[in-house]
């Protein structure tokens, strides 16, 4: 059985800042929690992500939140 290299960006779903926008509250609500899951499966696989790439994306949720 072979392992193919799978990176965090492959397994995410990124939205500019307009897509963010059109979001409603329960979808941003779903996104963060695909988010944290994600991070949070990652990690427990022993690898570690930059939270830089993460607080973006909360501060995009943030501003869309208001």
């Amino acid at each position: 059985m072979t392992h193919d290299l799978v990176m965090f960006r492959d397994v995410t779903v990124e939205f500019s800042q307009e897509e963010l926008e059109c979001l409603n509250s329960f979808e941003r609500n779903l996104y963060r929690d695909m988010i944290v899951e994600n991070c949070s499966n990652f990690l427990s696989l022993g690898y570690s992500i930059s939270k830089p790439d993460v607080g973006k994306r909360e501060e995009a949720l943030d501003d869309c939140e208001g």
